[in-house]
């Protein structure tokens, strides 16, 4: 499968507009952070908290700490471009990979390690 970059911004906007559980926000591959929950008015998202944990295991998210909790448009502000010149306008730094770790969000919120104990479905 060949990389669409007019698919990817069209994706990007889409999830920055309206973020769902599960989605992976990346930079490179880079985690950069991962949404937890949403309402409507308010997101949640884990940001920043990877650790690496051993060569065999690699990167973890560390759900012990607390989600960020922000409004749908300080969320869209923490992943577009904070230069905004016409080029960049609307765009934002790093790439979403819609639903990537819904399981994930789901298992963590079961096994009661985040405030949440249920997460809408999209």
């Amino acid at each position: 499968m060949s990389y669409n970059h007019e698919a990817q911004l069209a994706l990007n906007k889409e999830h920055r507009i309206r973020p769902q559980p599960g989605d992976y926000w990346h930079d490179m591959y880079s985690p950069i952070l991962l949404v937890v929950w949403q309402d409507g008015e308010h997101v949640e998202y884990l940001e920043n908290i990877v650790h690496y944990v051993n060569v065999y295991d690699g990167w973890k998210w560390n759900v012990d700490l607390p989600p960020t909790r922000s409004t749908y448009e300080d969320f869209a502000k923490r992943i577009l471009y904070s230069i905004q010149s016409e080029a960049l306008k609307d765009l934002t730094w790093c790439d979403v990979i819609p639903d990537r770790m819904r399981e994930y969000v789901d298992g963590a919120l079961l096994n009661r390690k985040l405030k949440r104990y249920t997460t809408p479905k999209p």
